[in-house]
């Protein structure tokens, strides 16, 4: 387990090295404005602190969700907040480590929306339920079956990002389709994931009725 993570940190800090050219990252880090959602996440600030410490140049704003309106929401909140010509969406429970953040910094100059298609091990279980979700949305929205809507990394250029009305976790799949629409191009990069949740039948079937309210609004 130490193993693999290590050898993920090493892979993120070796794909830094090789395309940094004259402080290229920091320059766009000064064009950055990084979204992070609280709801009682107890590595909330561990991820606050990593991205304070890789991009000390970027706006970083915490946005607290305490009285459950929605991740959706706590997103819409914070992107009022944003600053810069750039935003970034990351998830505060490290799942994904704020580093991976330099994948999508380098790919955002040249697309609008550049996201992150998590590579990590699961169970069977969970991932027949990826791959059925996956056809969920080819069926309501025509994505492409390789587009991971659900990684917790994200970025913009402000300009493209879409206003949405889901308050709920399915909200970037609205802004994801409403993008789409607009006839913006979509960049995905790899992206190392460590997941540490399991899913119940009910935010299943929760997943399954918000993504069905999301099709109805666009």
């Amino acid at each position: 387990h130490y193993k693999s993570k290590r050898r993920a940190w090493v892979a993120a800090r070796s794909f830094v090295r090789r395309r940094t050219k004259n402080d290229i990252f920091m320059d766009r880090a000064k064009d950055l404005s990084i979204v992070i959602p609280n709801y009682r996440e107890r590595r909330l600030m561990e991820v606050y602190a990593h991205c304070k410490n890789i991009f000390p140049t970027a706006e970083i704003i915490l946005q607290d969700d305490l009285d459950g309106r929605g991740k959706g929401w706590a997103m819409r909140e914070g992107v009022k907040k944003a600053t810069r010509k750039n935003i970034c969406f990351i998830d505060g429970d490290m799942d994904i480590h704020p580093i991976e953040i330099y994948k999508l910094l380098y790919e955002i100059s040249e697309y609008p929306v550049v996201i992150g298609k998590r590579i990590y091990k699961v169970s069977i279980g969970r991932r027949i339920l990826s791959v059925g979700y996956k056809v969920l949305i080819y069926l309501l929205f025509g994505f492409a079956i390789s587009i991971d809507t659900q990684c917790g990394v994200k970025m913009f250029q402000a300009e493209w990002l879409p206003d949405w009305e889901t308050d709920s976790f399915a909200y970037d799949i609205e802004i994801l389709a409403k993008a789409i629409n607009m006839g913006c191009p979509i960049k995905q990069v790899p992206i190392y994931c460590e997941t540490r949740k399991t899913k119940s039948f009910k935010a299943v079937w929760d997943t399954f009725v918000e993504t069905i309210k999301v099709r109805k609004r666009v």
